[in-house]
């Protein structure tokens, strides 16, 4: 069972209205927002989107500046070295191609809310 599959369940499994008190309805206050002539929105909220996106990569160049590799110490005689430098790397020392690539993207999020109070809101969100 994939993961989606698994938050749907869940998800209708909690807004069932047999798992939620019958004597208990949110927002608090809510009967005397709606007397004062408020409209408020359903009281819990729940949201599950998916997405997936696949597009193609150019690359239209690759550049390298400051490159350059340390050259060991060079022995001469026994007793005797010379030191060790640094070996500029140019552009042409280094043979650099690049395929055209793809990129894929699958994004999952849950969102769920509820109306404490008629001026509150607090939710919750997951991103995979």
């Amino acid at each position: 069972m994939s993961l989606a599959t698994r938050l749907l369940a869940t998800g209708l499994l909690l807004c069932s209205t047999s798992s939620w008190a019958s004597s208990f309805s949110l927002p608090i206050w809510k009967e005397e927002a709606e007397s004062r002539g408020y409209v408020l929105p359903k009281p819990i909220g729940l949201n599950l989107s998916y997405m997936s996106m696949e597009q193609g990569i150019a690359v239209d160049s690759i550049g390298f500046e400051g490159l350059a590799y340390k050259q060991d110490p060079i022995p001469v005689f026994p007793g005797v070295t010379i030191p060790g430098f640094e070996v500029p790397i140019g552009p042409e020392m280094i043979d650099i191609s690049a395929a055209p690539g793809r990129q894929k993207s699958e994004v999952l999020s849950l969102r769920a809310d509820v109306w404490i109070f008629p001026f509150l809101n607090v939710y919750g969100m997951w991103v995979s």
